[in-house]
């Protein structure tokens, strides 16, 4: 219990550091993805078994048992979330640290809706948003319309610049070089906006949609130089627009075109989704056909693998969250990739999740230690959820 104590203590500067959806989406963007019978019953049975071993590792992991605190808000929100998304129905003690845990966070919220601890207000109180929204619990009704007013009010808004659409670190904000914004913080935000309802006719979403043509590689919408035009990364999305985590690529003409990657990707088709993009939009067609193209659940792909697959590993189990919500978002069971093989994506997703849990039941990113993921707490939160989604229909 203390080493988990522990472990979470360092997750104060995750989020500076990273990373019911009832709402009726108006299209369905899916290019050669067919429906299918869905998840077999062991698959589905393997994935039970795992989520509720790994729910039972991170209620091992609280500060002090029953207390619903995980020793940062942000956090805290996240294993909530992996509670009461998932298919197995929390019992009573968990309910019990759930709404204790739940209460906490709204002791946090700030007069103008924000919830945080120490900053990264756009990370928790999106987090926070979620989980309220999640219990169904009335009682959270005032803090879930006040967090979702301060995420709107928090998109950043300035006609000509590069960041306008997005959402970012909110202690950034106010720096000389001025508004900031990525596309993890803005699919963070834009996923508690659906979650809480927020009308889909809000001009949220149309700037959203502007902001994240600009993260990526598609000519038409996204006309600039780092951008690619030989068609290879075509429809792939990158961390903000001018920096990719993946890095940059140097072309035969000198010019440099930053390198799209998976996370990110995903993150992007689901937020396009959530923007209601339609399906023949263009955006969502080379974004689908990016996916085709670089499918893969052993790495997070785009990454420079040549000479240490280990750098593929970067975010994995974040990737694995992006790729399941991207997917069921998609609402069909199968995708045919470039090279003319069919893929259930939910079986392949449970069968690699499944393979690397611990015996204790927690999931730890044993290659490559960026952005916290060889925290177990974090990264058995994300496989939980990963497969949470893969269940759902």
């Amino acid at each position: 219990m203390r080493r988990c104590a522990m472990a979470l203590a360092a997750f104060s500067t995750f989020f500076a550091a990273i990373s019911p959806c009832g709402c009726k989406r108006q299209a369905e963007p899916a290019v050669e993805i067919s429906g299918g019978k869905g998840l077999d019953a062991d698959f589905r049975e393997a994935a039970h078994r795992s989520i509720a071993k790994g729910l039972g590792f991170l209620e091992k992991c609280q500060v002090e048992p029953g207390s619903g605190d995980w020793g940062d808000p942000g956090i805290s929100a996240l294993v909530m979330i992996a509670f009461l998304e998932s298919p197995e129905k929390p019992g009573p003690s968990a309910r019990a640290f759930i709404s204790k845990g739940l209460d906490k966070l709204v002791s946090l919220q700030k007069r103008d809706g924000a919830i945080y601890l120490h900053g990264n207000a756009t990370y928790v109180t999106s987090v926070s948003l979620m989980a309220f929204v999640l219990s169904g619990d009335q009682k959270y009704t005032d803090a879930i319309a006040k967090a979702r007013q301060y995420l709107v009010d928090s998109q950043v808004f300035e006609p000509g610049n590069k960041y306008s659409g997005g959402f970012g670190y909110q202690d950034r904000k106010d720096k000389p070089e001025g508004p900031y914004a990525d596309i993890v913080n803005t699919e963070f935000a834009l996923e508690a906006l659906q979650a809480s309802g927020l009308p889909r006719d809000n001009p949220v979403w149309i700037r959203a949609v502007e902001f994240l043509s600009r993260c990526q590689h598609q000519s038409e919408y996204n006309p600039v130089p780092w951008a690619d035009t030989t068609g290879k990364y075509t429809g792939g999305f990158v961390y903000h627009p001018g920096e990719s985590k993946a890095g940059d690529l140097t072309m035969p003409d000198g010019s440099k075109v930053l390198l799209p990657y998976g996370s990110v990707t995903y993150a992007g088709i689901k937020s396009m989704i959530y923007a209601n993009l339609l399906k023949d939009d263009p955006r969502v067609l080379a974004a689908v056909d990016w996916i085709k193209k670089n499918w893969t659940l052993d790495v997070n792909p785009g990454f420079d693998v040549t000479r240490d697959l280990n750098q593929g590993k970067q975010g994995l189990f974040y990737y694995y969250v992006t790729f399941a919500k991207a997917l069921h978002a998609m609402g069909r069971d199968f995708i045919t990739d470039d090279k003319g093989a069919t893929h259930d994506w939910r079986e392949e997703l449970i069968r690699t999740v499944v393979a690397l849990q611990n015996e204790d039941g927690s999931w730890k990113n044993t290659w490559h230690q960026r952005w916290w993921e060889g925290m177990p707490p974090l990264a058995t939160c994300y496989a939980v959820m990963a497969m949470s989604f893969a269940l759902k229909k």
